[in-house]
């Protein structure tokens, strides 16, 4: 996993955008995109792909992610916000078995929320607190999963969930009180 720039000549041969790769977990070997429309560029590229094509798009990378260096330490605390989720996500898939996960992630766009919910593998010891900033309301059958993940409504305080996971592990007293 890592990052990549994409050009697709045939939107704006001009333009590079940088783009999270997630491993897929059945097959390591393969990277996926995720491409969401949320601006001009982006809603162009949707509407070129509506008709199947094979044309080229040129892709510089992959780089390193930020969570490169996850594998080094026992307990990680990751934190995302929207499309951010996808290398956080990569590097969940790869430690979990090793390692204790939490993911601290922030969305405000219910769709993404869902669609990411499917695609996450979250089976593991770490909690994951989803913060959902968006104004939409969610589906019941999200807002009322009964697993490791709390969605959580408003903005995370860092200061204050990063603090109280740490001390969630250290005694092992579960998900923070406050939250």
């Amino acid at each position: 996993a890592g990052y990549a720039y994409v050009n697709i000549p045939w939107v704006n041969d001009k333009q590079w955008h940088p783009y999270s790769l997630f491993e897929d977990p059945s097959d390591p070997r393969i990277q996926q995109m995720f491409l969401m429309k949320v601006g001009d560029w982006t809603g162009d590229v949707h509407k070129a792909l509506t008709r199947d094509t094979k044309r080229p798009c040129w892709i510089k990378g992959p780089f390193p992610s930020p969570y490169s260096h996850a594998g080094k330490y026992d307990n990680q605390i990751l934190v995302a916000s929207g499309i951010g989720i996808t290398p956080a996500l990569a590097a969940i898939n790869a430690f979990k078995s090793q390692r204790r996960i939490n993911l601290i992630w922030a969305c405000r766009d219910p769709e993404m929320l869902e669609f990411f919910l499917n695609q996450m593998y979250l089976e593991h010891d770490g909690w994951n607190l989803i913060f959902y900033t968006g104004k939409r309301p969610l589906k019941e059958e999200i807002e009322e999963k009964q697993t490791n993940i709390r969605i959580i409504k408003g903005r995370p305080d860092l200061a204050s969930v990063i603090p109280n996971i740490i001390y969630g592990i250290e005694s092992g007293e579960g998900l923070p009180e406050k939250y």
